[in-house]
């Protein structure tokens, strides 16, 4: 696997991958401090706590990185096995099913231990509690946008693999795991979420792309998740599937954060709105009401709260209504 295909997020181009940095620093419960050269880790999310950010928080992220180009394959140019066409299927509203693949990791599995348990009987159940209450959160977003996809994770499989606490770095190994993924095609999964024990950020995704043929766009399909944030807090499951399915976060924050994913077209964006109780609301993308997100996508054909949630310009849900019948082929086009 070339390592070019681990490009850090994308500037608007097709030159680029897009690995999406998702939740860091401002993540914490307390005021957060970036990591330093030594990858110091942001204090770790705790229960449901939120809070509101500052915008300084807000507009700078802990980390910058280098982009680095890489080949531009075009779907038009290479043989899809999609029958019927692609476009045909976007008019289609019969359900689809998105198998994910959830692994994880022996110290991720411990992390659901209590402090006087001797075996990790209870720790893994309720580590599939936290899957299961993810994969139900992620349905009740998507139901909620009318997108009939169905999310189904399966049993979560324990790896071998040595998690980094680059959770980039993490992103980037995982997708050349052999256990994975055997694992995966044994499974028949379309995604593989990977569910880690600490890391310097919460969650990051490799955010969907049309520039890629199938077998490419199938073998990307992964995100990364802190343990301690699968279906707690910012919700990390949902959101990072979502990046995965082609969401973004709101234009102002992609707009003045270089390199950060666009989505793949420019109306996959987050939004946030006041409601007619005068409270401020955003959907599970957004970041700029971060701490009062409701479990929809940004659709302006919907209301919440008494108001538009999207605008022509913001809509996320139609981005992964359109993608989310693709990724649901993922399946088919493993290696």
């Amino acid at each position: 696997m070339a390592s070019t295909r681990y490009d850090r997020r994308m500037a608007n181009s097709p030159l680029y991958r897009t690995p999406v940095l998702c939740l860091w620093c401002a993540l914490a419960t307390t005021a957060p401090a970036c990591p330093s050269a030594h990858g110091t880790p942001p204090a770790r999310i705790e229960g449901d706590s939120r809070r509101q950010f500052t915008n300084q928080e807000l507009s700078h992220p802990c980390k910058t990185t280098k982009l680095k180009q890489t080949a531009h394959v075009s779907r038009a140019t290479k043989t899809s096995k999609l029958a019927p066409s692609y476009e045909a299927l976007t008019n289609q509203f019969e359900p689809v099913t998105i198998n994910v693949l959830v692994v994880y990791t022996k110290a991720a599995l411990q992390d659901f231990k209590e402090t006087n348990e001797t075996n990790t009987d209870a720790a893994l159940q309720r580590l599939k509690d936290a899957v299961e209450a993810a994969r139900k959160q992620a349905n009740d977003t998507f139901s909620a946008n009318k997108l009939a996809l169905i999310v189904k994770t399966g049993m979560p499989e324990q790896i071998a693999f040595k998690e980094s606490e680059s959770v980039d770095a993490s992103l980037e190994s995982i997708a050349a795991d052999k256990e994975t993924a055997k694992l995966r095609k044994a499974h028949q999964a379309d995604v593989v979420a990977f569910i880690q024990s600490g890391g310097d950020w919460a969650g990051l995704a490799n955010g969907a792309r049309r520039d890629l043929n199938d077998e490419e766009s199938a073998e990307q399909a992964l995100f990364v998740i802190q343990d301690n944030c699968i279906a707690k807090s910012f919700h990390c499951f949902t959101h990072e599937l979502s990046h995965v399915l082609g969401a973004a976060h709101e234009e102002s924050w992609v707009s003045t954060h270089e390199g950060d994913y666009r989505g793949w077209k420019d109306i996959c964006r987050g939004w946030a709105w006041i409601g007619s109780d005068r409270v401020t609301y955003g959907d599970i993308m957004d970041y700029s009401a971060a701490d009062n997100r409701e479990f929809i996508l940004s659709d302006p054909n919907s209301t919440n709260h008494g108001a538009a949630s999207g605008t022509a310009n913001a809509n996320n849900a139609a981005c992964v209504r359109e993608e989310g019948r693709h990724v649901a082929r993922y399946h088919e086009f493993l290696k």
